[in-house]
């Protein structure tokens, strides 16, 4: 595919031009941008706005709101392949949350991930049985008072329950 050229003037960055392939370039000195990571994946770029300090943006949303029309006013930009650095016109499309959440890539990466996590030194259930992890069903009486099991003892936590009264067995 050949590379096409478009200005960010609808941003307010008239110096600047995006293109089909995802690299940004200043348009008076001719020198594409050098992109950095936002630490998730995704490439970002700093562009002169008038401001000092300039406008941090990401690069897909550059090329996704300069090339691809986005008639439904659809909120986030979605890379078809899940590659996040991949910033090509024909990888992107305006979807909503919800259908980037469930894109079959993603779920499979999250599964795997999930997995991985569950079979990990960091899981800290890991080798433990399957437990209700000392949770336990009360239940009311004919009076409407709560019954407990005979070896629940109370026990109180310190951590983010604290002030709650969790029972052990």
């Amino acid at each position: 595919m050949e590379e096409v050229w478009k200005s960010l003037d609808f941003l307010g960055c008239p110096n600047y031009e995006v293109s089909s392939l995802g690299r940004v370039r200043n348009m008076k000195t001719n020198c594409v941008r050098v992109l950095g990571g936002n630490g998730h994946g995704y490439l970002k770029v700093r562009l002169r706005n008038g401001t000092p300090k300039g406008q941090l943006y990401q690069v897909h949303r550059l090329v996704a709101l300069a090339f691809i029309p986005n008639p439904e006013n659809k909120p986030e930009v979605g890379h078809k392949n899940t590659v996040r650095d991949d910033n090509r016109v024909e990888n992107l499309e305006w979807v909503t949350r919800k259908e980037n959440n469930n894109h079959p890539i993603t779920q499979e990466r999250r599964s795997k991930a999930s997995k991985e996590f569950m079979n990990s030194d960091r899981n800290p259930h890991r080798g433990k049985p399957a437990t209700t992890k000392g949770r336990i069903w009360i239940h009311k009486d004919d009076k409407n008072k709560m019954v407990l099991p005979e070896n629940a003892q109370p026990y109180f936590d310190s951590g983010w329950s604290k002030g709650h009264t969790r029972f052990v067995f």
